[in-house]
């Protein structure tokens, strides 16, 4: 399980430009293609394969990681991961913000952070996704956490 893969499941993929929760013309898997909120997605004239949203996916997640590379330092590989995504879908400023969970994990206590990703807006908006990713933080595996959910399951 990789961050492509959690973000396939999280996000979903349309060949059609649609509206994200929050507003924004987006496409593929979870990709905006539009700054303003509310542009009408029937404006997109384009669609995008698997292939393509898969090879846009993937820029923007190394875009995220480089942002985020020197606050992960020493996490593991599956807390790298929860938090691209985190990232992914709030933006990294918004990540960012979380700054009782950040120095949580700065200083090891996974519980605590755990709690403090759960203690905010972003999970009252998409409490499932928030829940996947916060018992990550807190110390369970990605594998885990995602069996069943992954192709479809």
């Amino acid at each position: 399980m990789n961050i492509i893969d959690v973000l396939e499941i999280e996000e979903g993929f349309r060949e059609k430009a649609y509206l994200c929760s929050e507003g924004y013309a987006t496409i593929g898997i979870g990709t905006k293609i539009h700054t303003d909120e509310g542009v009408d997605p029937s404006k997109f004239c384009f669609t995008v394969t698997r292939e393509i949203a898969g090879l846009m996916l993937s820029e923007d997640v190394e875009r995220v990681y480089t942002k985020l590379d020197s606050q992960m330092r020493g996490l593991s590989e599956d807390c790298k991961t929860v938090l691209v995504s985190m990232a992914y879908q709030m933006g990294v400023t918004g990540l960012l913000g979380f700054k009782n969970m950040w120095r949580a994990l700065d200083t090891g206590n996974f519980a605590e952070a755990e709690r403090q990703a759960l203690d905010s807006k972003w999970a009252k908006q998409t409490p499932a996704r928030a829940m996947r990713h916060a018992s990550v933080l807190g110390g369970q595996s990605l594998d885990r956490v995602y069996t069943g959910l992954h192709n479809g399951g």
